[in-house]
């Protein structure tokens, strides 16, 4: 009776360790992340060696893949693609080592269960930061075309005021920051590519980035 409570007690602390873990992820992806401009971002901050050591890398034909899911979920930094990796094998590592140890504990018995359970997790957690990072750019995309209509609103008043249209865009954006962040930090980025460039090129990035 001890030895079999014993044992439940191992399948539920792995269980709640991965829990944990998923939950960190969650909250990692959905908190609001730092507006970063892609185009002024000239020297961003560097991934530890420790995560560009479990980064996992990717085929060509990946990259453009998840780099897409990143921008539309918001993370424009250049280091987005090594953070999730690395994330994720974290993720799919602390399962297995963690039903290892329990395994080694265990008797006979139990441990191909623990280990099949171990295994199950990490194929979960493997699945989850992307499930998180659709749900994330999806929520962006749904925010971005509510406000579309007001930004288009606003933009449109200033240029019949006189204003350039760098200028709209950047009144848009300020006034449109307390009940549409999301794209008034997108409007921003765009007026500042606009000042920079021009405003095709802008917009273009604009569509990419938000999908």
């Amino acid at each position: 009776m001890e030895r079999d409570m014993f044992e439940w007690l191992q399948l539920g602390l792995l269980f709640l360790i991965v829990f944990m873990a998923v939950a960190a992820v969650f909250a990692f992806f959905t908190r609001r992340p730092e507006p970063v401009d892609p185009e002024l971002d000239d020297q961003p901050a560097e991934p530890s060696v420790f995560t560009h050591a479990l980064a996992v890398p990717l085929t060509s034909a990946r990259r453009p893949t998840l780099q897409k899911e990143l921008l539309a979920a918001g993370f424009y930094q250049r280091s987005a693609v090594v953070q999730y990796t690395a994330l994720r094998t974290i993720l799919v590592i602390a399962p297995l080592a963690i039903a290892c140890l329990l395994a080694l504990t265990a008797p006979r018995p139990r441990m191909t269960p623990i280990l099949a359970g171990g295994a199950v997790v990490a194929v979960l957690c493997f699945a989850v930061p992307r499930l998180a990072l659709q749900a994330i750019a999806a929520r962006r995309q749904r925010d971005i075309e509510r406000g579309l209509p007001v930004a288009v609103d606003l933009i449109a008043l200033s240029l019949t005021g006189g204003q350039g249209l760098p200028a709209a865009i950047e009144r848009a954006s300020n006034e449109m920051r307390p009940t549409y962040p999301t794209l008034a930090e997108e409007l921003a980025i765009v007026q500042r590519q606009t000042e920079l460039g021009s405003l095709p090129p802008a917009l273009h990035q604009f569509a990419e980035r938000t999908q």
